[in-house]
């Protein structure tokens, strides 16, 4: 989600609380009892460009149905010439419940995109809060803030405290790479390249394969390597494809392509490039995200081929984009939450089969 120019996100601000009378689950219940069948033609809007299954879903989020709402906040949030983070706002607040994934939505728009310090203040205290309740997302939004020198109010806790917080609370919010290159960087304090060794290692030991396997791509893609040895990655990414859990998996088997490549073992990384093609084929992919895949697979082997490593972290970066980009990023991951696909309950689906089954026994 990207900053815009002001936008009308004033009216209604101070209605930016947690709803105790309706429940979430109550909302759950109340939307399986009625089920409406517009809200399956939300699955189809991606974006809020015009379209029946847009119009559709929309209708039925003015109508209060919760789902719809969710994927229409979604819609307006994506980058097109549809975006419109007014919209954005104006739908959260339509939310009947405001859990701490819709306040840390409607607090940060609000701090991003008002001039006026009352509403930012007022917003940043509505971040503080979701911090003291651990919320994830809100200590890298503030931290972000405090790193950017965009807060009004005084710092109530360390940038980087707030940011390990994070990482220990749930590691997909902000990752160890991230936290190694705001250390390396020294956005936070002294350069701390010991810092950041650790943080990497202590992570690629912790969660195996996931996270083994992606500090392996990130110390092998990094343009400057000041961590480790080149041979740390390989023997983080050979430990992943060795596993016979795991070995099929073409994605970590594109990251012992690149980690040889990054070790000058380029003949190595055209067999092991060659072999993640192979299993893309065969993989459980989406038409579209194969074809996708695909293409980037065979840059990379051509890479190899012209016996070149494969360059895609930078090592040295400007702070103020790097901090935006990480908020950014957040936002958008809280986002998801409203990207669900929405199913028939079974006995919704059951009523309508035998309703079917009645007026075909009314027709004989």
């Amino acid at each position: 989600m990207v900053g815009v120019c002001a936008v009308a996100l004033v009216i209604g601000y101070f209605s930016i609380k947690s709803e105790e009378s309706a429940s979430l689950s109550e909302i759950d219940n109340a939307r399986l009892v009625e089920f409406d069948e517009r809200l399956l033609s939300c699955n189809d809007v991606e974006t809020a460009a015009p379209s029946l299954a847009h119009d559709t879903c929309l209708s039925a989020a003015k109508d209060g149905k919760v789902m719809a709402i969710k994927r229409i906040i979604w819609a307006y949030s994506r980058q097109s010439d549809y975006q419109d983070l007014g919209k954005v706002f104006e739908w959260l607040r339509a939310l009947p419940y405001k859990d701490s994934a819709t306040q840390l939505l409607m607090f940060s728009l609000v701090h991003l995109n008002t001039d006026s310090d009352t509403l930012r203040k007022d917003s940043e205290i509505g971040i503080t809060s979701l911090v003291a309740k651990n919320y994830a997302p809100a200590n890298v939004v503030l931290a972000s803030i405090y790193a950017l020198n965009e807060n009004i109010t005084a710092p109530t806790s360390n940038t980087i405290w707030m940011l390990n917080r994070a990482n220990k609370k749930d590691p997909r919010i902000i990752d160890a790479s991230t936290l190694a290159l705001i250390h390396a960087n020294g956005f936070v304090g002294e350069v701390n390249i010991a810092a950041a060794t650790s943080l990497l290692k202590d992570a690629a030991e912790s969660d195996f394969p996931m996270t083994t396997n992606n500090i392996a791509w990130f110390l092998a893609t990094l343009d400057n390597n000041p961590f480790t040895q080149s041979e740390y990655a390989l023997s983080l990414a050979q430990r992943v494809v060795e596993d016979p859990a795991h070995g099929q998996n073409p994605i970590y088997v594109d990251t012992l392509a690149a980690t040889f490549a990054a070790n000058n073992m380029f003949d190595k990384a055209v067999e092991t490039q060659k072999r993640a093609l192979k299993l893309v084929a065969t993989s459980e992919f989406t038409q579209t995200a194969m074809a996708q895949v695909q293409q980037e697979y065979k840059q990379r082997l051509t890479l190899y081929l012209q016996k070149e490593a494969l360059i895609e972290e930078v090592l040295s970066v400007d702070k103020i984009t790097f901090f935006r980009n990480i908020r950014n990023r957040v936002l958008d991951y809280v986002l998801r939450d409203f990207f669900i696909p929405i199913e028939s309950p079974a006995f919704f689906v059951n009523d309508l089969a035998e309703n079917a089954k009645n007026q075909q026994i009314q027709v004989q």
